[in-house]
């Protein structure tokens, strides 16, 4: 733990937590769900409906029939993440939901992170979420929900690490919950190995005036947010506001307001949001 003393003012720079991506192998084929092998057949609509055991190139469709959309289809949900994406709702809508799979090679005991992005269109109500999934990798699972607010095309990024416990691990995302009952957005899925990452961690800090820059560990693409509080080993950590930014390199720089004003010491740390 490092102090330092500011114009009477103890600004200690705690130890984080979560892990820093810089370069690493994504270890899926066609995370993006793209039409790579120019197997996209579309209907009427601009849609392709794929069933159970057949495959999106790279991936294996479980459960029920889904539906793969490109951007030209006739309806308004569309992706940011290239020309295609898939709705686990299928054609059926509501009343079942599909998945897809791949198995990836893996080290065991070594730790990976799946993210991947859930899609909702809030002008419209049967496009509109809540949505919900569930994510398995190996061994590990979790849900996870899409409660998004707002207007127009909404997509929101999750993630979640795994320890693998074997050579080949499965990778399976199934559909759990449509608020609106005919959509549910999914693309841009993820895995890296994050097990040999440097620690998220504050690098560096400097003083301008009465402000406190700080500069930590990152990975571009997730949100950070300076956390604080007067007793490192009690106390409620607080997120520092207008502290909350998105990563766009390995570090980044955030600059807090009127710092060092002659209050308690503080200790700062950086945390990754979901």
């Amino acid at each position: 733990m490092k102090k330092f003393p500011l114009a009477g003012v103890v600004i200690a720079l705690a130890a984080s937590v979560g892990v820093q991506g810089i370069a690493a192998q994504e270890l899926l084929v066609n995370g993006s769900l793209e039409n790579t092998s120019a197997t996209f057949v579309p209907d009427g609509n601009g849609i392709m409906q794929v069933s159970p055991g057949t495959t999106i190139p790279g991936w294996t469709v479980t459960d029920t029939t889904l539906r793969f959309w490109a951007t030209t289809n006739v309806f308004v949900p569309k992706t940011p993440f290239g020309d295609f994406a898939v709705d686990l709702t299928g054609y059926q809508d509501n009343l079942f939901f599909a998945g897809i799979s791949q198995t990836i090679p893996t080290v065991p005991n070594s730790t990976y992170r799946l993210t991947f992005w859930l899609g909702a269109y809030q002008d419209n109500p049967i496009y509109a979420g809540p949505m919900g999934v569930s994510a398995t990798a190996g061994s590990t699972s979790n849900s996870f929900t899409f409660a998004p607010t707002g207007s127009g095309a909404k997509w929101g990024r999750f993630w979640m690490n795994f320890s693998a416990i074997s050579n080949f691990t499965t990778i399976s995302i199934r559909g759990a919950l449509s608020g609106g009952g005919d959509y549910l957005g999914l693309d841009n899925v993820s895995v890296m190995n994050v097990t040999n990452l440097p620690a998220l961690v504050i690098t560096n800090w400097a003083r301008s005036g009465s402000n406190l820059q700080l500069t930590h560990t990152s990975e571009a693409g997730f949100r950070y947010a300076v956390q604080s509080r007067t007793n490192l080993v009690t106390g409620n950590w607080a997120t520092v506001p207008n502290s909350t930014n998105l990563a766009v390199s390995d570090l980044t720089q955030i600059v807090l307001t009127n710092a060092v004003n002659g209050g308690p010491h503080q200790f700062y740390r950086i945390w990754q949001l979901p």
